[in-house]
């Protein structure tokens, strides 16, 4: 009898064969072929996304400056908030909002959040309605910004013997310093003083510090006077302390003032303030303010100028002082001051800007 050989095969070799038949065939058919290629971009686009943990590894990795942060945002704009917010625990929050200003301005501006326009060219203008002394007061500013450069032209009038008109610039050297100029004529009853100033400041959300020379002539000669001010987070984003001080020499001898307070803020649209400021004649002035503000208060930076435009301001205080009765230093630090000018006390008031 004859041997003959049997061959079995397995059941898994039988599916191998089944499964690469059906392989082949699909790579043959130029549809399936396609599916295959976008799955396979799809995951390359992927791969291209860094994520937040990702993120974090390139930053650590490649970036030493603000220009690389902006290039690495650059090319992965999907995870430019995953960035910042990596850029902010590493370097703090200074850092990270140069870089988020050199990107936009966030996702914020973006949206169309009510940031007031910051970084953006062009014209912004407001008016108030402020009665002094019984008489109806009006004022008003435009301002216009292109690049680093501001100029403002500002006005107010009571009646033909009493009114002030304001030009001043600003030139932006850094994201953090800024130096201005301005010209002011200035008119109370029928006597003009017209003012020269040169100024400078550094702002950051952290600290804020300011200084300005002036240069005056009015019927009473030639006179000059410098002031200073300075604002620091003490708790971050909810209190700040403020020291201010100035001095001036002009015919009727050598004056001088100094002060300081507190900065309660809520929220980035409130502040609650308690300051107070003396002369050198024991003259003082103390007040407590609340303000409404129509944008944003991101820092100590943005402290001063947000008084000085707040929507609402509610305060009440008590001065007491000749150098105080005619207008306190207090009044410019805290962007409004009381209608009653001629006589020492306690005051009150609401202004509303629009």
């Amino acid at each position: 009898m004859g041997n003959m050989d049997l061959h079995m095969r397995s059941p898994a070799a039988a599916g191998g064969a089944q499964t690469q038949s059906t392989a082949d065939a699909d790579a043959a058919d130029p549809r399936q072929a396609a599916l295959d290629k976008k799955a396979q971009d799809r995951k390359d686009d992927n791969a291209a996304t860094p994520g937040a943990t990702a993120a974090s590894q390139l930053l650590g990795r490649n970036c030493k400056d603000v220009a690389q942060y902006v290039k690495l945002i650059q090319k992965y704009p999907n995870e430019r908030d995953a960035i910042l917010e990596q850029v902010a625990a590493r370097l703090g929050n200074d850092f990270a909002k140069q870089v988020d200003e050199k990107t936009g301005g966030g996702a914020d501006a973006a949206k169309g959040d009510d940031d007031g326009g910051d970084g953006k060219d062009g014209f912004d203008s407001k008016a108030s309605y402020l009665p002094q002394d019984g008489k109806p007061q009006l004022s008003g500013e435009v301002d216009y910004t292109k690049g680093d450069n501001q100029v403002s032209a500002s006005g107010s009038v009571s009646d033909k013997k009493n009114y002030d008109l304001s030009l001043s610039g600003t030139h932006n050297v850094s994201d953090s310093t800024s130096v201005t100029a301005g010209l002011d004529h200035n008119v109370q009853d029928g006597a003009a003083t017209d003012t020269a100033s040169l100024g400078a400041g550094y702002s950051t959300d952290k600290l804020a510090v300011s200084g300005e020379l002036d240069l005056t002539k009015s019927a009473s000669g030639l006179g000059a006077g410098i002031k200073s001010g300075a604002t620091a987070s003490l708790v971050d984003g909810k209190l700040y302390g403020q020291a201010f001080g100035g001095g001036s020499m002009d015919g009727d001898g050598t004056h001088y003032n100094f002060g300081g307070g507190l900065v309660l803020t809520p929220n980035d649209h409130t502040a609650l303030t308690a300051a107070g400021v003396m002369d050198e004649k024991g003259g003082i002035d103390l007040r407590l303010q609340y303000d409404v503000f129509k944008d944003k208060v991101k820092g100590a930076g943005d402290l001063d100028d947000a008084k000085k435009n707040a929507m609402l301001s509610l305060f009440v205080g008590y001065k007491r002082g000749d150098g105080m009765v005619g207008g306190s230093p207090l009044d410019d630090q805290m962007g409004v001051g009381p209608t009653g000018k001629d006589q020492s006390g306690v005051y009150a008031g609401a202004v509303l800007r629009f």
